[in-house]
């Protein structure tokens, strides 16, 4: 018997059971479907997370007192005690002795409140070098110069993020004109209270925006020489963020800061240093186990979806027990018996792959195209090529379920098969 005559045969019984096949095809379609958005979400969180980080800076190193895992939420509070805080000494002794540095800044971070327009934000004391550091531009003006000193008195120089002199001073804001700032420092009794100072705009940055849980629009930069002072916090800092010469040269600058800063605290690691490489390769690292997850429900989806076809199968051979006595009859062979079964078997495999193919390109592209957040970074051109492997696997995996009931069917003996009721 021809392909085409068994195809034919194929396609009238699969038309005249039309439920049985619609049940069959559904198992694939929906394993495919889980398969192909599972694996888009899985893939628009790894783009979103690498290109958060990728946007903090080129080649960015960040040292954080105590000890704590590289990968943490916008690398909060430490996980473990200090034993010494880490302080501008340690970021001079970086800047001095570090040659795979190329740039960076000690970091002083507080609260801020503007009585003029009622608004608080972050305030962020460090080096004019964090303009080099985080790729920051400038709307207008420029960073303080690199000679301030705080002792000299008169205002404060300080730079504004977009959102600051666009939204909370509503663009009234002029270059070089004075405003107050009130913020909380350390009274000697340990006690925090609140005092007032006199800054000027120096310099309104550009829309950077949020990475990776740093929010640069919606910070205030002064030198931080000023911040140390009138914060009450001395030498102390909430950390040094830094950029190495290059990509190639990033985990010798990382070393070289940390055998630096451990010298400096008598052998003790009490300290964390996260590179851009690092935390980039563990977050590929956790993906990864996402896509093992993503794996194992495909294979359980798969496995029971071709349970399904071989149970249907099973079926259709109880079924049509008579008409395989009336092709043996009439001089059909086994092997063209088995032929049709396991046409059958892909045939209803390959009609869910590509149900499920089309239904879950389709919502991986919706949720790419009105989603927010990671659904924002859903990669759809790597769909069509997940959605063809995924196409082969299921007719092969149609054909292995299929091939037990289409040999059960070839072994029926003709005379046996024709008394069937």
């Amino acid at each position: 018997m021809k392909y085409r005559k068994a195809f034919s045969l194929v396609k009238k019984n699969l038309a005249r059971h039309k439920l049985r096949t619609g049940l069959s095809a559904t198992a694939f379609a929906i394993a495919v479907i889980l398969t192909l958005v599972l694996a888009s979400l899985v893939g628009g969180i790894q783009h979103y997370f690498t290109y958060q980080l990728e946007g903090l800076g080129s080649n960015w190193i960040l040292i954080t007192p105590g000890v704590q895992p590289v990968v943490s939420t916008g690398f909060g509070a430490p996980t473990g005690a200090a034993v010494y805080p880490i302080t501008i000494s340690d970021a001079y002794a970086i800047k001095n002795s570090a040659t795979y540095f190329a740039c960076l800044t000690p970091l002083v971070q507080t609260g801020v409140y503007f009585p003029s327009t009622n608004s608080t934000t972050f305030m962020n004391g460090v080096w004019p070098e964090i303009k080099q550091v985080f790729d920051l531009s400038l709307a207008s003006g420029d960073f303080w110069s690199a000679s301030y000193n705080y002792e000299n008195g008169g205002a404060i120089p300080v730079v504004l993020g977009y959102t600051i002199w666009h939204s909370a001073f509503n663009n009234t804001l002029k270059l070089n004109e004075n405003f107050t700032i009130i913020v909380s420092n350390l009274a000697t009794n340990g006690t925090s209270i609140t005092s007032s100072h006199t800054v000027t705009a120096v310099g309104f940055l550009a829309e950077k925006g949020t990475f990776a849980g740093l929010n640069f629009d919606n910070v205030l930069y002064m030198p931080i020489d000023a911040a140390t002072n009138i914060t009450g916090v001395g030498d102390r800092l909430s950390g040094i963020e830094g950029a190495s010469s290059s990509s190639a040269v990033i985990n010798e600058a990382a070393t070289q800061a940390t055998n630096i800063i451990r010298d400096r605290h008598d052998g003790q690691q009490d300290f964390t240093v996260a590179t851009e490489t690092e935390v980039i390769n563990q977050i590929g690292g956790v993906m990864q186990q996402y896509y093992v997850l993503v794996d194992v429900i495909q294979v359980f989806t798969f496995v029971i979806a071709g349970i399904s076809v071989f149970i249907v199968m099973m079926i259709a051979v109880t079924e049509r027990t008579r008409e395989v006595g009336i092709l043996k009859a009439i001089g059909a062979k086994s092997g063209d018996v088995m032929r049709i079964f396991t046409l059958d078997a892909l045939v209803i495999s390959a009609l869910g792959a590509l149900i499920g193919s089309v239904v879950g390109y389709a919502s991986a592209f919706m949720f790419a195209k009105t989603g927010s957040g990671f659904f924002e970074y859903i990669d759809l051109s790597t769909i069509p090529v997940t959605a063809a492997e995924t196409v082969v696997l299921v007719m092969v995996l149609g054909v292995i379920f299929g091939i037990y009931p289409a040999y059960r069917a070839a072994k029926l003996q003709p005379v046996e098969a024709l008394r069937y009721e």
